[in-house]
């Protein structure tokens, strides 16, 4: 909990409805909503400023790209990894002898309950079967969408692509942050005093801190301003990331207001960096009314939000999420697409098995070289019915048959002299 003069009691009351599982919607709708923020104005000046019009656009896929550390740039999908997301989304329908998941039946567990001070959760059946097994690692699809809703109502972000990824915690969180956009030795301006945590995860880099210093007010925006402005005219390395605590910065308990918010999201747009804005403290801002986060005001997709129930409902559950432009959230998941195919003929296999309701991998998927042609796919047994495992395999038979004899009817390719 930070300390400030500034800050009374805790306010029980929003502490009380975070609790509650029917009042969220309530508690956005009344607290949270920044609807009334003219995001859209935002910035408009400078549309008329030749000089500075490229700074103040929204970033393209390809911009993100500049940012990206090596280690992010190299990485790939895993592809069992996308097996399991599509699991979630074909549902039912889909006999799967893809997934290395264990069968729910022999889960020991029946119902479990949580009792809180306002409100008590039950789950058992389905909902019970789904909290125990592998999820898609971007996070459970429920949740996922409840936690985009959230994001909607609290921030009404501007139209930038987005969406969510569920971490263990806010550490977490941050310790992707840095994997994603810091290369060994990188500047990355902090407050002059910050989170523990941020200097733990950055230190293994050897990044260089720029620690701007903070008033009553936080971090402060004019000295930002000098602090870039004199490395660039030196020539020195700029930074990409910018890691700051808005609400309650740790361990400083400042609060930054909504006119140094906007300006510092001006010097990311000027000098083009990233804005990692850690806010667990959000639900214990005690003013009338919320600041607007700097996700509000993210016109240019330069915000990478965390956020966090820790503080509020338990820290040991590790709650927390981080929001993203989707280029950049893309390449936190292990899974980053969908793909399923490759050029050759066992790849259109995988296509045809999954076009008739039957899910597989290919063995490429456990090749460090994932591009390297591989004879096998895995099978596996444990979760699909007794009853459909003979007609998942005699289908499979039937469709590697039919690819093979459609393989060898393709017209050979006459080489002719140019």
């Amino acid at each position: 909990m930070f300390v400030t003069k500034k800050l009374g009691k805790v306010n029980r009351e929003l502490t009380k409805r975070l609790f509650e599982a029917r009042s969220v919607t309530l508690i956005l709708k009344k607290d949270f909503s920044q609807r009334d923020v003219d995001v859209n104005e935002f910035f408009k000046f400078y549309n008329e400023n030749s000089c500075q019009e490229d700074r103040y656009k929204p970033l393209t896929e390809q911009d993100y790209d500049r940012f990206l550390s090596t280690r992010a740039a190299r990485r790939e999908p895993a592809l069992t990894r996308q097996i399991t997301s599509l699991a979630y989304k074909v549902g039912k329908e889909m006999i799967s002898l893809a997934e290395g998941m264990p069968n729910e039946q022999v889960f020991p567990f029946t119902r479990l309950s949580m009792d809180t001070k306002f409100s008590k959760l039950v789950l058992e059946g389905k909902d019970l079967a789904a909290a125990l097994q592998y999820v898609p690692s971007q996070g459970l699809p429920a949740l996922l969408s409840e936690l985009r809703k959230f994001q909607s109502e609290a921030h009404r972000p501007p139209e930038v692509p987005r969406d969510v990824l569920v971490t263990n915690g806010g550490q977490h969180g941050i310790y992707q942050c840095v994997e994603l956009l810091v290369e060994p030795g990188d500047p990355v301006i902090t407050c002059e005093y910050a989170y523990t945590g941020i200097h733990s995860t950055l230190k293994p880099y050897q990044a260089e801190i720029i620690g701007i210093p903070e008033d009553e007010d936080g971090m402060i925006p004019d000295t930002l301003d000098a602090v870039l402005g004199e490395r660039l005219r030196r020539g020195l390395k700029m930074p990409k990331m910018m890691y700051i605590i808005p609400t309650g910065s740790n361990p400083t308990g400042t609060v930054l207001p909504e006119e140094r918010r906007r300006e510092i999201y001006e010097l990311a747009c000027r000098y083009d960096f990233l804005i990692v804005e850690d806010d667990p403290y959000m639900f214990l801002n005690y003013t009338d009314r919320p600041i607007p986060s700097f996700l509000s005001m993210d016109t240019c997709g330069r915000v990478l939000r965390l956020d966090s129930v820790s503080k509020v409902v338990s820290a040991g559950l590790r709650g927390a999420w981080l929001t993203a432009p989707k280029p950049l959230l893309h390449r936190l998941e292990l899974h980053t697409q969908a793909e399923l195919l490759h050029s050759c003929t066992l790849a259109q296999v995988f296509h045809t098995a999954f076009q008739r309701g039957l899910m597989l991998v290919p063995g490429q998927a456990f090749l460090y070289d994932s591009n390297a042609p591989c004879p096998y796919l895995r099978l596996t047994f444990s979760k699909i019915r007794h009853e459909d495992m003979d007609t998942a395999v005699s289908n499979l038979v039937e469709i590697i048959r039919e690819e093979q004899q459609r393989a060898q009817q393709k017209p050979k390719r006459v080489a002719t002299e140019g």
